[in-house]
């Protein structure tokens, strides 16, 4: 005979010592576990719980203490029972996570870059499906992380809940879990959206209420589960929240209305609304009340990572396009021609410039054969790494990484990931070791990959935007990390780069450094302070 009973704290399976009935509970009740301290079965103390137990063993016997229990308060306070799988020894922030996701329904997820983020979220499904408290669930990542992140990470430690990848207009199964890239979410126009828990991983591609992206997803959700996932949510402003906050609890943290949002926490400029000091705070306040945050070190014990900076001379040819390109921004300033398109514009133009390449007629181009950039590039390989150790290499645009490739790979092994220019196989000939270079846009491999297995990042000219640029130089650290870690910085002399480097560094937003600069009465000094 089975009896059901609680103590306040679990459902408790009693009943004499029986290897049937626990082979039974083992298959049959993935939710119960053995509590060695009180040498017995529990669950979690929840009607749904009870409701399974009781389909398993409808012939039990009920405790009053159990028919005389309040349910609807137990949810405040429920234990959580599970256990990860045997490959899989989450950290202590992990834990901490999970059982906040559990506890919250439509919660935040910002962990920082590689504390784990994903796995964390493939544990709360496993439990969430155990518990029977799911029966499907989708998954919305960017197209990259998929294989390499998602679903490599669920072949490793939870091949039960491998996604299925949805890529056409199709008839779903009734239970299961299924991903979806950015550029793809348009399908749910066209498929049954009846999914209990929703994942957004890099939810800061919906912090623009004006996108095609938001306007998708405001159809569907929130649903009853649903957890929006970044290492950088709000990567200009605080008031990036607003947008995936409705889309996670529907207007329950900020409202409904964005023009009362703004209103509330901000002031409105010539161009865009700014943040007030009081708006700020307030923003701060409800974000933390609704998600959670772990730093990367107060996550695990990182190897120390050395940056270096390498100066290097252009050759004449270049640096007089450099100058003059220089010039044409200094003449526009005192003129006052300045917009704010053309001014990011030109200042685009002069990083080509300053790293030896020139803009023109539609076309990037190296104005000599000899490039000083490429060539200290190359020295940097044959005097200092040699063919041993795995780097990536950062360039941004498609003239730089051709032409690095075309001189680097007659001596060395290289992978590539710009534009379409890569792919799965490419990326894992570098992560097992059989190239030694990867060779990279930053944006192309910014979000949700780990290269651990690389001892050190070079970066041949600086990029503008902060989060790109985080979000790459974080891809080779993280817990697997097992060697220090450094970063180059290669900049010309004279030029911009060092400083727009240091801006970076510093968690500066170049863009809005420039912008922010046009919007000051004094500009030709602000800005010229930029360029020198």
């Amino acid at each position: 005979m089975v009896r059901l009973l609680t103590d306040g704290k679990y459902l408790i399976i009693l009943f004499k010592f029986d290897k049937d009935i626990i082979n039974f509970i083992k298959e049959k009740l993935p939710i119960a576990a053995y509590d060695p301290s009180r040498k017995k079965w529990i669950t979690p103390l929840t009607l749904d719980a009870f409701y399974r137990v009781r389909k398993v063993f409808p012939d039990s016997c009920i405790d009053s203490s159990l028919s005389n229990y309040n349910w609807e308060e137990s949810d405040k306070n429920i234990p959580i029972i599970y256990t990860p799988p045997a490959s899989f020894k989450p950290w202590k922030h992990q834990i901490t996570t999970f059982e906040t996701c559990i506890k919250n329904k439509q919660w935040g997820v910002f962990n920082y870059m590689r504390t784990g983020k994903t796995l964390t979220v493939l544990m709360v499904l496993d439990y969430l499906f155990k518990a029977g408290k799911i029966r499907k669930a989708i998954i919305i990542a960017p197209s990259r992380v998929i294989p390499l992140g998602w679903q490599q990470d669920a072949t490793e430690h939870f091949p039960w809940l491998m996604p299925e990848l949805i890529k056409k207009k199709k008839i779903l199964s009734e239970t299961g879990v299924f991903i979806i890239n950015w550029e793809m979410i348009k399908l749910f126009d066209t498929i049954k959206f009846d999914f209990d828990a929703v994942i957004i991983d890099e939810s800061a591609k919906i912090r623009n209420t004006a996108t095609k992206r938001f306007m998708v997803l405001r159809k569907y959700l929130p649903t009853k589960y649903t957890y929006i996932l970044s290492g950088i949510p709000a990567p200009n402003t605080p008031l990036e929240y607003f947008a995936q906050f409705y889309i996670m609890d529907g207007g329950k943290t900020f409202g409904v209305n964005q023009y009362e949002f703004l209103k509330e926490h901000a002031v409105k400029g010539k161009y865009k609304w700014y943040v007030t000091k009081d708006g700020f705070r307030k923003i701060k306040e409800k974000v933390v009340s609704r998600s959670i945050r772990f730093e990367l070190r107060d996550c695990i014990d990182l190897m120390p990572n050395t940056i270096l900076y390498r100066e290097v001379e252009l050759d004449p040819e270049h640096y007089s396009a450099y100058k003059t390109l220089l010039d044409e921004n200094k003449l526009m300033m005192s003129s006052g021609e300045i917009t704010i398109s053309n001014i990011l514009t030109k200042t685009g133009k002069l990083l080509q410039a300053a790293s030896g390449y020139v803009y023109a007629n539609k076309n990037t181009y190296t104005l000599s054969k000899s490039n000083g950039k490429v060539e200290a590039l190359k020295e940097i390989f044959e005097e200092e790494i040699g063919k041993n150790a795995q780097v990536i290499l950062y360039a941004y645009y498609k003239a730089q990484i051709e032409h690095i490739y075309q001189e680097l790979s007659k001596e060395y092994t290289i992978s590539l990931a710009y534009g379409d220019s890569h792919s799965k196989l490419d990326l894992e000939r570098f992560l097992h070791g059989s190239n030694q270079i990867l060779l990279a846009n930053p944006e192309s491999i910014g979000y949700g990959l780990t290269f651990t297995n690389a001892e050190g990042t070079i970066w041949f000219a600086p990029i503008y935007d902060y989060e790109i640029f985080d979000q790459a130089r974080i891809r080779i650290m993280g817990a697997s990390q097992k060697k220090p870690t450094w970063e180059m910085f290669m900049y010309a002399k004279d030029t911009v780069e060092l400083k727009i480097y240091q801006g970076l560094i510093a968690k500066k937003n170049i863009s809005d450094i420039v912008l922010n600069a046009v919007k000051n009465k004094d500009i030709k000094k602000r800005l010229e302070g930029l360029y020198q």
